[in-house]
């Protein structure tokens, strides 16, 4: 069966905050959203959210020219 692939353009309405190659994924709970961290943590701030994937990506992206790396789907 075909599966119809969005383009990169398309707008999804969600709270998860994509930053690069960084994805932090947002939790509604009680009626609060929270955003999941790596490591099993998380945070119900948005600006924390978005400097943690935003210092994530860098460090991602650095990883992956250290080491002479690209990602598996690009």
């Amino acid at each position: 069966m075909a599966v119809a692939i969005p383009h990169k353009d398309t707008v999804f309405h969600s709270d998860t905050i994509i930053i690069g190659h960084a994805q932090l994924n947002a939790v509604h709970k009680r009626g609060k959203v929270y955003w999941a961290l790596p490591g099993g943590g998380h945070t119900q701030s948005k600006p924390f959210a978005m400097e943690y994937a935003r210092r994530l990506n860098t460090m991602i992206q650095t990883n992956m020219k250290r080491f002479n790396r690209s990602l598996l789907w690009s």
